[in-house]
């Protein structure tokens, strides 16, 4: 999750994916926000990994924005953070 923040401020295109316990795990918590940011992201079915991160054309910058998580998590705003 977190390296999802760190590619995406960078405008890496990248596929994230990860073991079955991960693709088992609700991944629209992150990738809402970023979307909101102007990440090109998509998820799985159901809002599961794998994770696609597209470039951003002409290296737009990220967009900053409020956002209050639905479920707490560190790993979540860890990526925001990194993210922009």
């Amino acid at each position: 999750r977190m390296m999802a923040g760190a590619l995406a401020a960078a405008g890496i295109p990248a596929v994230l994916d990860g073991s079955p316990g991960l693709r088992a795990r609700p991944m629209d918590r992150l990738a809402d926000p970023l979307r909101a940011m102007g990440v090109p992201i998509e998820t799985a079915a159901r809002g599961r990994a794998p994770l696609t991160l597209g470039a951003r054309p002409g290296e737009r910058p990220l967009h900053a924005r409020a956002y209050t998580l639905p479920v707490p998590s560190a790993q979540v705003k860890t990526a925001l953070l990194l993210a922009g």
